[in-house]
C-alpha cells in the first residue's frame, strides 16, 4: 500500500529555504535505515560466536564467523551431515527487513522446503521434535514449508519503526536473539540429531 503524506506538510518542506535541507536529510535518512538494521545482524553473529551458552567444543556446530548482509540467514548446523541427502534439519536465525514487514524469527529450518502434506512429517523422530518444540515454553509454531517450528525473537513490525526501536533498544534486541537462539539449541539439539539421522534413512 503507498504511504501516505500529509499535504501541509510536504508544501512546508518543499518550500526554498527548507528543500535543500529535507533534501540533504533524506539522504542520511536513506543511509541510517540500511545501517542500523545490518549493524543488529553483524551484533547478532558477534554475540553468538562470543556467547558463553554456545554447545561444548566436543559438538560439532558449523555457524558462520562474519555477517552476510545479503543473505541474512545464520545455518548452525549440530553434526556433521556425512554424506548428501536430499533433505536434513538446521537451526536457523533469520532477519526480515521488508520495509513495511521487519521481523527476526528462530527455529528448526529444513535444508529444503517440505510442503504441509509431506509424508516426512508422519516420521516419528519429527512428530517428537516438533511437539516438544510447540509444547517449548518460549512459544514455537508449526510453520511449514521452510521450517518445523519458529518464532519471532522480535515481533513483526515496520523497518522504520525497527530502527527507531534500535536507537533504544539495540543491545536489548541483540541480547534477546543470541539468548534464545542458544537456548532452543540446548533444549532440542538432541531430538533435532536424532532427526537428521532419520532423514538419512528415510525414502518417501
Amino acid at each position: 500500500m503507498p504511504k501516505s503524506y500529509d499535504p501541509k506538510i510536504l508544501a512546508y518542506l518543499k518550500k526554498p529555504d527548507n528543500l535543500p535541507f529535507v533534501l540533504e536529510i533524506g539522504e542520511y535518512a536513506l543511509k541510517i535505515r540500511e545501517d542500523m538494521p545490518n549493524e543488529v545482524w553483524c551484533d547478532i553473529v558477534k554475540g553468538l560466536n562470543a556467547s558463553r551458552l554456545k554447545p561444548r567444543a566436543d559438538r560439532k556446530f558449523n555457524l558462520p564467523a562474519n555477517a552476510d548482509l545479503e543473505k541474512v540467514e545464520l545455518h548452525g548446523r549440530p553434526s556433521q551431515l556425512g554424506a548428501k541427502t536430499a533433505q536434513q534439519l538446521v537451526f536457523d536465525i533469520e532477519m526480515v527487513k521488508f520495509d513495511e514487514e521487519f521481523y527476526i524469527w528462530i527455529g528448526t529450518k529444513w535444508q529444503a522446503p517440505e510442503k504441509t502434506n509431506s509424508p516426512t512429517y508422519r516420521m516419528s523422530e519429527i512428530i517428537k521434535l516438533r511437539t516438544a518444540m510447540e509444547n517449548d515454553q518460549d512459544g514455537y509454531q508449526f510453520d511449514p514449508p521452510y521450517w518445523v517450528c519458529g518464532r519471532y525473537t522480535w515481533p513483526p513490525t515496520s523497518k522504520v519503526k525497527f530502527v527507531s526501536e534500535c536507537a533504544e533498544s539495540k543491545d536489548k534486541i541483540v541480547e534477546t536473539t543470541v539468548t534464545s537462539f542458544w537456548r532452543m539449541v540446548h533444549q532440542h539439539w538432541a531430538q533435532l540429531e536424532k532427526a537428521n539421522k532419520a532423514l538419512r534413512r528415510f525414502k518417501k
